[in-house]
């Protein structure tokens, strides 16, 4: 029986550290699932519910049309007004059913992607309240460090360390992104271990030293002088020094290829900094200019709508004619659309920000059910 123990072989060391650098590397890809999944069922959602906000819109724009239509053909019968009234009521009828049979389709399309994630059939979609405070989506904010014992940035161990406050700039969490990201710090692994490779391509021109043991046993049989069979046993250790002296060539080889590579996970780690970066300003400026849209769009809306009335006044009263009351409702479907839409997007963007600086959690969806009725 023969027994090898490495005492001395940089490759080995190198090899067992890679080992943790990778289980981090499926930890924070697993965290960055996790995160991701959360996104795809909040845009599948609110997807879903853009979807179902046009083709109600549409279908009150027809019943709106067409009370314009009827008034229009009664007032032609009268001789208060010509066909053409008539039959610019009728047109916009005509291309409002073409539109909800669109909705609908779009509708069943975005509510199967949904209901392909969440794996079961979806009855109903809720939409959210008319004053819902979406600011409440990036309140309390997190900021989560990796660090070792050293203090510096690591990968295995995640750990709660900062409570952000609200009034925290774009700047700052564009720094923050660029240090607790999921993909830069599996980006930081994996140039770890392009790091750790290289070191073990040249590991493999140093000597390495074994302690080599065996032990066994031999037994021959007796003699003609002695019936007893007779046993040797042999036990043998020591040190086993081995020194490359020449591979060919590969050793370089190898050696210069794995520099190379570490170079790139330098650059690729660069890159997923810079660019988790800049989509965390994007996602705080669509939040931030999102509030504002809102409150916009909420004013557009109540204008719209009292463009709405004074025009269907004025068609009574004669000063304004039918085209004015379609005009004037095609505002207002359009307003409330983009108002809508904006609510949803800005939302988003409140959720991808988290998301980017790694903090994104069930909780927030909790955060964001509770606007929902």
């Amino acid at each position: 029986m023969q027994l090898t123990q490495p005492i001395f072989n940089w490759a080995f060391f190198e090899k067992y550290k890679q080992g943790d650098l990778l289980t981090g590397v499926a930890e924070n890809t697993f965290a960055q699932a996790q995160q991701d999944l959360i996104l795809r069922v909040s845009q599948a959602y609110f997807d879903t519910l853009t979807s179902q906000d046009n083709l109600d819109l549409y279908r009150n724009k027809k019943g709106l049309i067409k009370q314009q239509l009827d008034q229009a053909k009664r007032n032609f019968e009268v001789g208060t007004a010509t066909i053409v009234d008539t039959n610019e009521a009728q047109s916009r009828y005509d291309l409002v059913i073409a539109q909800e049979i669109a909705a609908e389709s779009d509708l069943a399309v975005k509510k199967s992607a949904l209901e392909q994630i969440v794996g079961r059939p979806i009855d109903a979609i809720f939409p959210l309240a008319k004053q819902a405070k979406i600011e409440q989506v990036v309140e309390g904010r997190k900021i989560k460090f990796l660090k070792n014992d050293k203090g510096e940035i690591a990968t295995n161990d995640i750990i709660e360390s900062l409570h952000l406050p609200t009034g925290q700039s774009m700047d700052d969490w564009a720094k923050q992104v660029e240090e607790v990201n999921y993909n830069v710090i599996i980006s930081r692994l994996n140039a770890e271990i392009a790091k750790s490779n290289y070191n073990s391509s040249r590991a493999s021109r140093l000597p390495t030293v074994n302690l080599v043991g065996s032990t066994g046993y031999n037994t021959q049989l007796g003699s003609l002088t002695s019936a007893l069979p007779n046993t040797y046993y042999s036990n043998q250790y020591g040190l086993q020094l081995s020194v490359p002296i020449f591979t060919g060539g590969y050793i370089t080889s190898t050696i210069r290829q794995n520099a190379a590579l570490y170079d790139k996970s330098v650059s690729d780690l660069d890159l997923a900094r810079k660019t988790n970066a800049t989509a965390a300003k994007q996602a705080y400026l669509g939040f931030s200019s999102g509030l504002s849209q809102i409150k916009a769009y909420e004013a557009a809306e109540k204008s719209a709508l009292s463009s709405l009335q004074s025009n269907k006044v004025g068609y009574d009263v004669g000063v304004r004619i039918n085209i004015d009351v379609l005009n004037a409702q095609d505002q207002l479907i359009t307003t409330q659309s983009s108002l809508y839409k904006s609510r949803y997007d800005t939302i988003m963007s409140g959720l991808k920000l988290k998301s980017l600086a790694a903090v994104l959690n069930d909780d927030d969806l909790i955060a964001v059910n509770s606007l929902l009725h």
